[in-house]
């Protein structure tokens, strides 16, 4: 599947664009990010239905190597790793579902004679934590695509 066009990738690529439009004017796109959390886990869901579960068989065949041995662990290791995102995703979306919505001290808020103090949106302070998820969406992604073209592709000639 094209890169552009993976719902992985494009929940990834939303989720990224509505932080960084909530940490420009805070407070004013809090629900964009919401919403982009909820395709992300929309979209998380409806890939792991494709791939089917995480104790799954790869296939059902006769022969005894297809897929091989070390296919089928890096095809669980995948599944594990879409389940992870999962939670992932899932606690993000509680956390912020339960935060406050009225901007937060910072961590690294200082006074400095009488300045106000820095304050932070409940997305501000979990920035981290939404880009992280986007950057590991894209990393699934491309490492999924590796596995299906490895898997696909036949060595002709190999041990000759």
């Amino acid at each position: 599947m094209d890169q552009s066009t993976n719902p992985l990738v494009l929940a990834a690529h939303a989720l990224r664009m509505a932080v960084t439009a909530e940490c420009n004017s805070p407070g004013g796109a809090f629900r964009r990010v919401e919403e982009a959390l909820a395709a992300v886990e929309g979209a998380l869901r409806q890939h792991a239905d494709e791939v089917g579960h995480v104790n799954e068989d790869v296939l059902d065949l006769d022969r005894p190597l297809l897929p091989s041995p070390g296919a089928d662990r890096r095809h669980g290791e995948l599944r594990d790793e879409l389940a992870n995102l999962l939670w992932e995703t899932r606690t993000l979306r509680k956390e912020l579902q339960n935060h406050p919505r009225s901007p937060v001290l910072a961590p690294d808020a200082v006074c400095n004679q009488g300045a106000a103090p820095a304050v932070a949106t409940p997305v501000q302070s979990q920035r981290g934590r939404f880009i992280a998820l986007a950057d590991a969406l894209e990393h699934y992604t491309r490492d999924e695509t590796d596995f299906v073209q490895e898997t696909v592709t036949t060595d002709i000639g190999a041990g000759d």
